[in-house]
């Protein structure tokens, strides 16, 4: 609707739905202007916004003939859809389907078809175009009826399965993927505890204390073999070197005496 600013459209609602209502009864425009200009509220709001002026036969014709049509207009709609309702209820109650609309329009089809030969070429094109579109439209209501039937299924089956997940205790039934991911990755955390301070905690293993620094090699006090701390280990997740070995080039050779020894035990 149009926005207006006139003394009647800035009258409270139910006032301006009064004066419609018998603007479309047919009062008379004295009696109508009588009752405005007497009524308390309008009053009032002719007093704050208007200096106290009265509503005359000129304000009372530009709403007659702008805000009153809209407002019937309006009316119209909804006895309209009102109707359609009423309508759409009767047709319920006959039970009138999408499935029964295609098998009329077979058979109607099927007395087009038989009566073929005798009706004219025009007559006969028109029937048909008539045809399909009536039979699209049947095929259009039918589709959206099996719609609506699949959503009803799909309801109930839910609702079953609300009742059966209700009845069940949550020991009793399964986990699911997602809850059974959620507790193995708590168990792990159960497992290896954070914090080292933790009772469950496993043993921290520390370096071993440095040497006196004014202790080094050659020292009396020095011991003869070299502290584990001075020693470099192999890491064991190194690969072994392509010539490593006791057979390699790099092997340790023996002595003179430990090569007679050797020859003597293999003769």
């Amino acid at each position: 609707m149009t926005t207006r600013k006139g003394k009647i459209a800035r009258l409270p609602f139910n006032i301006r739905e009064e004066l419609n209502h018998q603007l479309m009864e047919n009062v008379p425009t004295k009696q109508i202007l009588g009752w405005l200009n007497t009524d308390p509220t309008v009053r009032h709001y002719m007093e704050r916004l208007f200096q106290n002026r009265f509503i005359t036969e000129q304000n009372l014709s530009e709403w007659r003939q702008g805000a009153h049509q809209e407002w019937l207009n309006y009316r119209s709609c909804i006895e309209d859809v009102r109707d359609l309702s009423e309508d759409a209820a009767r047709m319920a109650i006959t039970d009138i389907s999408g499935e029964h609309l295609l098998v009329t329009l077979t058979a109607m089809f099927a007395q087009l078809l038989r009566k073929m030969e005798k009706t004219p070429e025009i007559i006969l094109n028109r029937k048909v175009i008539i045809m399909q579109d009536l039979v699209k439209m049947a095929l259009s209501l039918r589709r959206s009826e099996q719609r609506d039937e699949a959503l009803r299924l799909n309801r109930e089956r839910l609702e079953l399965l609300r009742e059966k997940e209700g009845h069940k205790s949550p020991s009793s039934s399964p986990p699911s993927p997602n809850g059974a991911r959620a507790s193995a990755f708590s168990n792990n955390l159960r497992a290896i505890p954070a914090h080292p301070l933790h009772p469950k905690a496993a043993a921290i293993h520390r370096p071993p204390a440095p040497p006196d620094p004014n202790v080094y090699p050659g020292h009396p006090e020095w011991p003869s073999t070299s502290p584990a701390c001075y020693q470099i280990l192999p890491d064991p997740n190194d690969p072994p070197e392509p010539d490593a070995g006791p057979d390699g080039p790099y092997a340790p050779k023996p002595s003179s005496g430990e090569s007679s020894t050797t020859a003597e035990q293999m003769s």
